[in-house]
């Protein structure tokens, strides 16, 4: 069995138990610390007791469940959009959101993330933002939600504001933006 994981609220070992002390009915195993009630799932079918990520309290769960669901259905519309399987349109969609934090594909991971992280995915994949990608890639503009020097958590600073029958990136620039989005700040996008 795997060692019990350490609550990162209270520094104590977790406990296994089964999932119907937290959800009424059982979904199989879970990792919890009681006096937090932070609980994190582990893998199914694994003897191991492997957790699915990092132990979570109420905030950051519901911080998680907000990060899933903006991120999922974009990687959900890959397979209905190109035919590809479950495997390869989560790891693309994974891929694109380790690019886009700025951080290796192999710490992106919504079980892993903590609070500011789950906050960064929501931001990144609100449909705001998801509009000035797709309207930068259109005009062929550079856009980056990235911060300086890709530093983690420096969030990109744009927003699309109508303008004359047109649409306009605007950046709030400082030391704080991304040099590739100065260069687009101000930049008129025609309307498709």
């Amino acid at each position: 069995m795997t060692a019990p994981p350490i609550c990162p609220y209270c520094n104590n070992e977790a406990e296994l138990v089964d999932s119907i002390e937290v959800y009424g009915v059982s979904h199989g195993n879970i990792w919890l610390c009681r006096p937090c009630e932070a609980y994190v799932g582990v893998h199914r079918n694994d003897d191991l007791n492997r957790p699915l990520g990092t132990l979570a309290n109420a905030q950051l769960r519901e911080w998680r469940r907000a990060a899933h669901s903006v991120l999922d259905p974009l990687w959900r519309k890959k397979i209905r959009k190109e035919g590809c399987s479950k495997a390869e349109a989560w790891r693309a969609g994974y891929e694109w959101l380790s690019k886009q934090m700025g951080i290796p594909f192999e710490r992106c991971h919504i079980g892993m993330f903590g609070l500011e992280e789950c906050q960064t995915v929501v931001r990144i994949c609100s449909p705001a933002n998801l509009r000035i990608l797709r309207l930068a890639k259109e005009a062929g503009l550079p856009h980056d939600t990235s911060g300086p020097d890709g530093e983690e958590g420096d969030p990109c600073r744009c927003w699309v504001e109508p303008v004359d029958g047109e649409l306009m990136i605007f950046t709030t620039i400082d030391s704080r933006t991304p040099e590739i989005c100065s260069k687009a700040a101000g930049t008129i996008i025609k309307c498709r």
